[in-house]
């Protein structure tokens, strides 16, 4: 996730982003948010991240790359399973 044009999730216009500012990780079907040591750092759910350590991402969790808000709506939950 970043601001380069090569990045899975382009974000070019946000100023505050770093070329490759995050990345999600997926293992055993659970979903984590890394922040690449970028410069302005990443945010899950308003708090922020330690760079280059994995925190999990749950449903409706927002995290936010520069001043761009990403909300993560994936679950592997059936839709009676998820408040």
């Amino acid at each position: 996730i970043g601001r380069a044009e090569n990045a899975n999730l382009s974000i070019p216009t946000d100023s505050k982003a770093s070329r490759e500012h995050a990345q999600i990780v997926c293992k055993n079907n659970k979903y984590k948010l890394m922040d690449l040591n970028s410069t302005n750092g990443t945010f899950l759910n308003q708090k922020k991240l330690d760079p280059k350590v994995l925190y999990p991402l749950k449903y409706k969790d927002i995290f936010c790359v520069g001043k761009t808000f990403i909300g993560f709506l994936y679950s592997n939950k059936k839709k009676k399973e998820i408040k």
